[in-house]
Formats: structure tokens, sequence, C-alpha cells
């Protein structure tokens, strides 16, 4: 195949219609609809009853510090709650996001990491940039 000459290409130029900045503007409809994204929830992996130990477990909710409810978009704690208000990363055995927590007389908005270790753990992490970064290991409680 042979390359085309300048005069080859204003031809089919001037042939081929109007140019794109002539051309009429898609009507809105017309293009492909975006997916809405997922709604913001905890994996289902890392839902349930969480202990510190199993004495948390056995002990029930509000009796000690330990304990940890996952629930789709809320987290409950001993005295406090807290609730998904932005999700930055999300996969089936983590997640990375804000959360709006309420109790203890204080509101705050804190950045934590959940996640689902191979042994089954779950480990919570400090993820606010905080000079000291805490984590807490957990342990699915017996159904």
């Amino acid at each position: 195949m042979r390359p085309l000459s300048g005069g080859a290409l204003l031809f089919l130029a001037a042939c081929g219609g109007p140019a794109p900045e002539q051309q009429p503007a898609a009507a809105p409809n017309a293009v492909d609809p975006k997916p809405l994204p997922a709604r913001a929830e905890f994996p289902a992996a890392l839902r349930g009853r969480w202990g510190g130990s199993l004495e948390d477990c056995a002990a029930g909710h509000g009796a000690t510090d330990g304990l940890l409810d996952v629930g789709a978009i809320e987290l409950r704690f001993h005295e406090s709650r807290a609730r998904l208000a932005h999700v930055v990363e999300s996969g089936p055995r983590h997640i990375l996001a804000d959360l709006d927590y309420d109790g203890e007389g204080e509101t705050r908005t804190h950045r934590e990491r959940f996640e689902l270790m191979p042994d089954g753990a779950l480990v919570r992490r400090d993820a606010g940039g905080a000079p000291r970064t805490e984590s807490f290991l957990y342990r699915r409680c017996p159904a």
C-alpha cells in the first residue's frame, strides 16, 4: 500500500462531510449510561460480632470495651457508634473509609482501615495520618 499524497488527502477531506466541529452534537441520551457506584458498605466478610478475646464475646454487648459489631454501614462499640461517611477503597476482605463517630460525649470523623487476615482475624488500623497509629485485633465471636 502506498502513502497518500497531500492532494489526495485534501480530496478525501473535502468529500468526507462536515468537519468534526461542524457535526451536530450527540443527543444526551445517546451516551451509554455509567453504572451507579456501589452502595458504601462494609464488605460482607467483615460483618458480624468480633471480640478482642473470647471473654469479650461471652460477656455480651455493653459489658466490655473489647466487643465490636460490624453491620452493613455501622460499627457498634461498648459506648459509641460509627457510621460510614466515605469509602476510600474497598474489596472483598478490606475497606479504607472515613467514619463518623458518636459516643462518650464526642463526635468526630476518623479514617480507618479494616482487613480480614488469612487466619480469620480482623485488624482495625488508624489510617488518619496521626503520628502514632493504633491497631486492634479482633476474633470472630462464635455464633
